[in-house]
């Protein structure tokens, strides 16, 4: 599964806030049953490797870049 998201620049920000740029954001989701105890299942997430802060706050950090994460589900 392919997930994109668009956010628009945020130009009105509150008396506490920084003005947010826009950015795009797209994840990919796989997921394969290897036999019939295992399942395997892969995200990456934030493959644009976009760089925008996690919120208005003035403190606030980046997000990460790029990252992926492979999980294994076995069954006994």
């Amino acid at each position: 599964m392919l997930r994109g998201s668009f956010f628009d620049v945020d130009d009105r920000p509150g008396p506490t806030e920084v003005r947010m740029p826009g950015y795009t954001v797209v994840d990919a989701i796989a997921g394969a049953t290897l036999a019939k105890w295992i399942d395997l299942n892969l995200n990456v997430r934030n493959m644009l490797d976009c760089t925008y802060p996690m919120s208005p706050d003035p403190r606030a950090v980046a997000a990460p870049g790029v990252s992926a994460v492979l999980t294994a589900n076995l069954r006994f």
